[in-house]
Order: structure tokens, then sequence, then C-alpha cells
């Protein structure tokens, strides 16, 4: 993918990527991260993040990414969000990893985790005050049962 994204693009433009892939069975995920901001895991212990696992795609050919694994315990829940939400800009002030990954964690035991993406865009949307949009926004939330 990398070396197909350098081809067709200016060398100017990346792509950051998070590509995982869920066994329902056992929790286990192996994933990729190429430059995409770190996906939150929060589950009884805590919250912790998915670190990358390599460059942007795009970015300098011949590039090879390691992956990684993580287990989503029962009720364990995965956040995954484009950095248009962390990034998110009202004036000089951002909306910032640290307060997404407060909204996340209070808000893992929702019993439905529409009502927990509604409420993650709902407060981007309140701190953007007006303020128009920098970037695109994303997000994919994955509870384990």
């Amino acid at each position: 993918m990398n070396d197909a994204i350098l081809r067709r693009s200016d060398g100017r433009h990346f792509i950051t990527a998070f590509i995982g892939r869920l066994d329902p069975e056992t929790g286990r995920v192996q994933y990729v991260n190429a430059g995409h901001p770190s996906p939150f895991l929060v589950d009884r212990e805590g919250m912790r993040e998915l670190e990358s696992t390599g460059l942007p795609l795009g970015f300098t050919p011949g590039l090879t990414y390691a992956r990684a694994t993580a287990e989503l315990s029962p009720d364990s829940l995965l956040a995954v969000f484009s950095d248009g939400i962390s990034e998110a800009r009202n004036g000089e002030q951002f909306f910032e990893l640290e307060r997404l990954a407060r909204i996340v964690t209070e808000g893992r035991g929702a019993d439905c985790l529409e009502e927990l993406s509604r409420d993650v865009l709902d407060q981007v949307t309140g701190f953007l005050d007006g303020a128009p949009r920098q970037d695109d926004i994303a997000l994919m939330l994955l509870r384990r049962r």
C-alpha cells in the first residue's frame, strides 16, 4: 500500500492508517498503525494507547510495517479516531487527546456506543463553538462483550 500510494501522489502528501484484525473468540487484535493517532484501549485496568508501528503511508519508498498485538478483555472498549477530533481548533486552543481520552474513559460503561459516539461528537461541536472544522472527523468505537 505504501509504495502504491507513493506512486500516485505528488510526494508531499501522505496517509495515516490504522488497520486491525480482531479475533472475536479470543479478543486478540493484530494491527498496524501507520502514523495514525494512537487508538485508545480502555478496560478495567485503565486506558492505554495503541502506539504507531511505522511512518504514514506514502511518506517514503520501501517502508515496512511492524505488526503489534493487543487483547480486548470482556467489556473493554477500543476507540479509533481521526486527528480531526484531537486537533479540532477554536482560536489558539485544540480539543486535544487528553480531553478525548477522558470522555472515552468516563463513557466506557455506556449501554450504547452510539450514545458515547454522539457525546464525543457533541463535545467537539460544542468546543468549536461555530469555528469551522479544519479536518475530517471520524470515530469508531468497538466493545467486546
